[in-house]
């Protein structure tokens, strides 16, 4: 079925708007249908259409370009430029999710990031923002009212330092006071993403993450072969190691094991297998 859409859609693309492409695509990332034809069309169409891209839609191109690892790179300039262009009209939510994408693809856009972080420096505290802000200082400013993130924006901005190894002592020490009253409300996915950045930053929580445990175990079948990965690896590296939560993890890993990408596997190995 979703090969007959995914066909019928070339068919038609040329006649789309860049909100039906922009659905479009984040159906291919909900289905986690990886059909490079219909998203490479995509692209070109949504580049020769850029100009009428409004914020949700770049978020969600984004977002469901990195969620299948496909990187045009044509496409992510046109939306870095077309979201720097437009920052103060997305919300916090677009923001986080845009936040994330570029991340996870690996792209450290200094002029995306600095415009996006220092819009929501602007939000929260109404100034006008800076325009060489860059992303360490905008979240700086974001830590005073952190509380307006909701778990799942939050774990996703905290990933995103992680995966650009950025370490802001003034946000992660807000973040670990924030999270000492909300982590209960967080998943294990978020929770997850949150130790593996202050291991990937070396922020020194053990207690924090220790308390983290618990939760992560209960919920451990929703995490995925390389979350698993990631969760043992960061434990190992902040030597706070719970039996539990290592026992669940090894356990949830064997019933995905088919899935495990290899350097997932070897590295959540190393991390059981190096534990006391």
């Amino acid at each position: 079925l979703v090969n007959c859409i995914a066909d019928r859609c070339l068919s038609q693309i040329n006649n789309f708007t860049t909100q039906s492409l922009s659905q479009t695509a984040w159906a291919m990332a909900e289905w986690s249908t990886r059909n490079e034809r219909l998203m490479n069309a995509i692209a070109e169409e949504l580049v020769r259409k850029a100009g009428d891209l409004q914020t949700a839609s770049i978020a969600r191109v984004a977002w469901s370009f990195s969620s299948l690892v496909l990187q045009p790179a044509r496409l992510m300039d046109v939306l870095s430029l077309r979201a720097t262009r437009c920052i103060g009209e997305f919300n916090m939510e677009d923001l986080a999710q845009l936040a994330w994408a570029f991340a996870n693809m690996r792209i450290p856009d200094t002029s995306l990031f600095s415009t996006m972080t220092s819009e929501v420096q602007r939000n929260i505290d109404g100034a006008r923002p800076a325009e060489l802000a860059n992303i360490a200082w905008a979240f700086s400013k974001v830590s005073s009212r952190i509380e307006r993130f909701t778990p799942p924006q939050l774990s996703h901005i905290v990933w995103a330092f992680g995966a650009l190894s950025l370490n802001h002592t003034d946000f992660m020490s807000a973040l670990a006071q924030h999270l000492r009253q909300t982590f209960p409300s967080f998943k294990a996915q978020g929770l997850s993403n949150i130790a593996w950045t202050f291991a990937m930053v070396s922020f020194p929580e053990q207690e924090l993450v220790r308390l983290f445990a618990p939760n992560i175990a209960r919920e451990v079948v929703d995490l995925r072969p390389l979350a698993l990965a990631r969760c043992a690896w960061a434990y190992r590296m902040l030597d706070v190691p719970p039996p539990d939560l290592v026992a669940a993890l090894a356990s949830e890993a064997v019933s995905k094991l088919e899935a495990f990408p290899t350097k997932a596997l070897v590295k959540l190995i190393d991390a059981i297998y190096s534990t006391p």
